[in-house]
């Protein structure tokens, strides 16, 4: 049983969080548990960032009926939604302890296992609900692949020494068959899929659609990038409309790390999301305006931006998504519809935007694990410190140094709503979490002062 903080000292969300560990362990939180919850309130009032929390482990933790309707009250949040597979049995007496996706999970099975493998969770697993979307989880025990119920995908540990041995053999490998049949195994590994699903290219390959793209070549632009429209060569900068597949390729080098090499996958991952969101609003916009559509599929905004199809395209497009309320475009939010916008004219900042703070909040929790103890360094022009803070700032620093780089645009209509979400996450952080979240921006904002997210009114 935990002991309760000293009359002096009020309850903090560090307090919460190790009651929920210490609760989580027989994989779920039962009446005995919440009962020691109360007696660790006690009479102290909880404060936004406390009940935030609870609602966090009311979303994403396994309980019982009758305990989760007490910790409910303390959070003050009746109408909350909690992940639809917590519970759900896995395989035969395992079940889902714990959600490390948002609640409405991912559209694919692929994303799902790159979020668990990016949250450092036990007994990593992806758990398909009713509706058919993907959510990473953990299970009570380690479930096999032979053992999983359908409906469920499972990952591997990855060993440090035993890991790091194989793609050095991949990446030393001079013999072709080698080197592809142990990048192979190393991605299969890493994201949790079939080998049969992992396509290695050489210099120069095209990628193919349904497949774990891997490239060899080390000039590749990006760490991952996806592959639009049929693999006819676009991208988010040179839309190719009329289609939903596209392909992901992630950079050979990148699987020297696997949570590092899903939060690639997870960030191309969340492209694709876009680009299909994308594909839907220009199938209405067509039907709308056939004349400004037919502007579009001519356009090039790679080669010829300021050409009469791109500026006729865009402004007809722009006119009709964000004045309309018919059909499902009508119903995005505007930063949707100026994602949308982005994506179908050439201007990735907007898509990127996202794709980076989402990889951010999904990582930074066990970002922060790792650099548990240490110290950031004094000097900040020493190796050390860039080191520490590339580490820790993950993806929302790389996004940073690629607007200062020219590599991203602008973030075209998202600032309020990533602001928004890194503020709910930063309420939900411990604070030691959220003292590393400050360091991580106190850096951002001196190094990269121009950028975007140097900007972003965030904790």
């Amino acid at each position: 049983m935990l002991q309760g903080p000293s009359t002096m000292s009020k309850i903090t969300s560090a307090d919460l969080r190790k009651w929920e560990t210490s609760a989580l362990q027989d994989g779920v939180i039962q009446a005995a548990d919440v009962a020691d919850l109360k007696k660790l309130v006690g009479s102290d009032k909880l404060g936004a960032n406390e009940k935030a929390v609870l609602q966090d482990m009311l979303q994403h933790d396994r309980f019982d009926k009758g305990a989760k309707a007490t910790v409910v009250k303390l959070a003050g949040a009746t109408k909350l939604e909690s992940s639809p597979v917590l519970g759900k049995e896995v395989a035969k007496g395992v079940f889902v302890s714990k959600s490390h996706s948002p609640v409405e999970g991912h559209r694919t099975k692929e994303q799902a296992l790159a979020a668990a493998r990016m949250s450092g969770g036990e007994n990593l697993i992806a758990v398909e609900d009713k509706n058919g979307r993907w959510h990473a989880a953990s299970a009570t025990k380690p479930v096999s692949a032979k053992d999983a119920k359908r409906g469920v995908a499972t990952l591997h540990d990855c060993p440090p020494a035993a890991y790091k041995a194989v793609y050095d053999r991949a990446m030393a490998a001079t013999d072709w068959d080698t080197k592809k049949a142990e990048l192979t195994k190393l991605a299969a590994l890493t994201y949790g899929v079939p080998e049969s699903q992992i396509n290695v290219m050489k210099v120069g390959e095209q990628p193919k659609v349904g497949s774990i793209n891997v490239s060899v070549d080390s000039n590749m632009d990006g760490a991952g990038r996806i592959t639009s429209g049929c693999n006819c060569g676009g991208s988010h900068d040179n839309f190719k409309p009329g289609s939903n597949d596209y392909a992901i390729t992630v950079r050979a080098d990148q699987l020297a790390d696997p949570k590092k090499a899903a939060g690639v996958m997870f960030h191309e991952l969340s492209h694709a999301e876009d680009y299909r969101q994308a594909q839907m609003v220009f199938a209405e916009f067509k039907k709308a305006d056939p004349v400004g559509a037919a502007y579009l599929e001519k356009a090039d905004f790679k080669d010829d931006p300021k050409g009469p199809n791109a500026v006729n395209g865009e402004k007809a497009l722009q006119q009709w998504l964000h004045s309309t309320t018919k059909g499902p475009a009508g119903k995005l939010s505007s930063a949707d519809k100026w994602k949308a916008q982005g994506y179908l004219t050439g201007q990735g900042g907007a898509t990127e935007a996202n794709a980076y703070s989402r990889s951010f909040v999904q990582q930074f929790r066990d970002l922060v694990k790792q650099v548990e103890g240490q110290k950031a360094p004094t000097d900040k022009k020493s190796k050390e410190y860039l080191d520490f803070y590339d580490k820790l700032g993950g993806q929302l620093r790389t996004w940073a140094e690629a607007q200062k780089n020219g590599k991203v645009g602008p973030i075209n209509g998202q600032t309020a709503k990533i602001e928004k979400e890194l503020k709910a996450f930063y309420a939900t952080l411990t604070p030691d979490e959220q003292a590393r979240f400050k360091e991580v921006m106190t850096d951002i904002k001196a190094r990269y002062a121009t950028s975007d997210v140097a900007k972003l009114n965030a904790p």
